[in-house]
């Protein structure tokens, strides 16, 4: 396999003689005693056989001539390129949502016979630095790298170094598909609020129930309503909606309810967990009617009044 498009090939002879060929060259066809360069014209990207070169000795009266055949070889120009794929031990998932100290594997796999040396070089770019470091042969087509995520928050751009395929080609620097990768090692955290009339954390209402709304900085991997600690009273009709948490929060009696979430309650996508406690929401339930007292009667100039005397 040969990375260009006017190969040559070197032959020997012990004649002086003319030089010819199945296929068209530019060098000369006048043959020298010892070796010879001839160099083909333009050729397509294909796979050549059976390609002959014949010299013919000018000074016999017979002209004896004398062929061989050239091995087959293969015109190859393109630039070899990977796949990348991960796979990883850790909470992260296709490219998105790895944090520090998971152990990432990165498979390239090439589209052509890779099994050179050097190896194929990886370069990571970004939270971290990766030049050129060499990656694993696994077969001809596909080599691995274990990347170990730094700390920080952002992204990872993987690319190639020094590689080059078996006709020479050079390695095309980025992969055929997306080559970065997030990384996120910020905890999540947790506000709760509410969304009935007039209840906000502090106040006093006399509604039967209220609703709360939990809302995270980021999107949660595991919240779920038993992740929420309430005093005097109960939770019910959890649901997430497309950027938080809602539950109908019922009273049990009279009196301060309190509403919250305790550290490493729930975690984010990259498994990073809440390293604080959400604010406490308090609210206080009044549904006692106030008693007006007893009445008595009052008689002034002949008349009688009735007036409410306080109970004692």
């Amino acid at each position: 396999i040969v990375a260009s498009t006017i190969p040559s090939y070197i032959f020997n002879t012990d004649v002086v003689g003319t030089i010819t060929s199945s296929l068209g060259f530019s060098t000369s066809s006048s043959s020298v005693v010892g070796d010879n360069t001839i160099t083909f014209t333009t050729l397509t990207e294909t796979t050549y056989s059976g390609v002959s070169v014949t010299v013919t000795d000018s000074s016999s009266a017979y002209s004896n001539a004398t062929s061989i055949i050239i091995p087959d070889f293969t015109i190859d120009m393109i630039s070899p390129i990977a796949t990348l794929t991960y796979n990883v031990n850790s909470s992260g998932s296709g490219k998105s949502n790895y944090k520090a100290g998971d152990s990432l594997l990165i498979t390239a796999t090439f589209n052509e016979d890779m099994a050179v040396t050097p190896l194929p070089q990886i370069t990571i770019t970004g939270l971290g630095s990766v030049i050129d470091q060499d990656m694993v042969r696994v077969s001809a087509t596909e080599y691995t790298y274990t990347y170990i995520i730094p700390s920080g928050d952002g992204a990872e751009l993987i690319t190639f170094g020094v590689g080059t395929d078996i006709a020479g080609n050079v390695l095309a620097e980025s992969p055929a598909n997306d080559n970065s990768i997030s990384v996120d090692n910020t905890p999540p955290t947790m506000t709760i609020t509410s969304s009935t009339a007039g209840v906000t954390t502090g106040s006093t209402t006399n509604d039967i129930n209220i609703v709360l709304v939990f809302t995270p900085n980021k999107n949660l991997n595991n919240f779920t309503v038993n992740d929420i600690t309430v005093s005097n009273g109960s939770l019910s009709n959890f649901t997430e909606n497309q950027n938080d948490y809602s539950a109908t929060f019922t009273p049990s009696v009279d009196g301060l309810c309190n509403i919250h979430t305790a550290i490493a309650s729930f975690s984010d996508a990259a498994g990073n967990a809440n390293t604080v406690a959400s604010n406490t929401f308090q609210w206080t339930y009044d549904r006692t009617v106030p008693n007006l007292g007893t009445l008595v009667s009052i008689v002034s100039n002949n008349a009688t009044t009735t007036l409410a005397k306080p109970m004692d």
